[in-house]
C-alpha cells in the first residue's frame, strides 16, 4: 500500500470534506459537471467501481442512478467517515483499498476515476489504467478526468482556499504553473493535457475517446473490447 500519500496522512475525512464545502461558485459547478457528465452514461443496471473515492462524496450522487456502487479509497478515516454518510445506501461499499493493488476481473460495467483522480492516486498511471480495464466487463466504459487549461484561474483560486482554511499548506507560487500546484508543505498536484490523456488512451490498446465539458474538465473515456 502507498504510504506516502498526502490525502491518506493529511487531508481525509472531515477535512477533505470541508475542501469541496467551497465558497467558489465556479468550483461548485465544475464538481457537479463532472457528476453530471458520468451520471448520464448511467442506465440504471450498472455496477460501477470508484476509484479514489474518498468518503463517499461522488457515490452519495450516483448511488441512485445505478444498481451497484464502490468505491475504494487508501485512507481508512475516509472509508469510517463515508461509511456513515452512506448507511442508508444498501447499494453502496466503500473499501480500505489502494487502487494500485485491486485485483477485480470483469466485474464492473463502470470504473470512474473523476476529479484530477489520476494525479491524487499515486503510482505509475499505467498500471492504474491495466488494473482499472482488468476489472471491466467486456464493453464497459472507464472515465479519467482531469482539468482544463482554461479553468487555471479558478483553480488556483480553489487551492488559494484550502491553504487559507490550513487544509493543506502555504501554496509555493513560484513553482504554481503548467498544471501543476505545490505547496510548501509538500502537497503536489498536477494536471494531465488532453495530448497527455491521448496517449494513455492509445497505450491501452482499447477503444478510447478524449471529452471536453464545461471548460473546465478533460475526460479519457476508454471501452474494454
Amino acid at each position: 500500500m502507498n504510504t506516502n500519500n498526502y490525502y491518506d496522512k493529511k487531508l481525509s475525512s472531515l477535512l477533505l470534506a470541508e475542501v469541496y464545502s467551497t465558497e467558489i461558485p465556479r468550483i461548485n459547478q465544475y464538481l457537479q459537471a463532472e457528476i453530471e457528465f458520468v451520471r448520464k452514461h448511467i442506465r440504471g443496471d450498472e455496477t460501477i467501481l470508484e476509484l479514489g473515492a474518498g468518503y463517499g462524496r461522488v457515490i452519495l450522487e450516483l448511488a441512485r442512478s445505478c444498481k451497484k456502487i464502490v468505491g475504494i479509497d487508501i485512507s481508512p478515516n475516509n472509508i469510517e467517515y463515508g461509511k456513515e454518510l452512506l448507511k442508508d445506501y444498501k447499494n453502496a461499499e466503500l473499501v480500505v483499498m489502494d487502487a494500485y493493488t485491486m485485483q477485480y476481473k470483469n466485474e464492473f460495467d463502470m470504473t470512474i476515476c473523476i476529479q484530477n483522480g489520476l494525479s491524487a492516486i499515486k503510482g505509475d498511471t499505467h498500471d492504474l489504467l491495466k488494473k482499472t480495464i482488468d476489472g471491466l466487463k467486456n464493453g464497459g466504459l472507464a472515465f479519467f478526468s482531469s482539468y482544463h487549461p482554461d479553468f487555471w484561474e479558478y483553480r488556483l483560486l480553489w487551492f488559494y482556499e484550502q491553504a487559507k482554511k490550513g487544509l493543506i499548506g502555504e501554496l509555493d507560487i513560484e513553482n504554481c504553473r503548467d498544471g501543476v500546484i505545490t505547496c510548501k508543505d509538500g502537497f503536489y498536484s498536477r494536471s494531465f493535457s488532453k495530448d497527455e490523456l491521448s496517449e494513455l488512451g492509445q497505450q491501452c490498446g482499447m477503444n478510447y475517446w478524449i471529452e471536453e465539458i464545461d471548460e473546465s474538465s478533460i475526460f479519457l473515456i476508454i471501452q474494454k473490447l
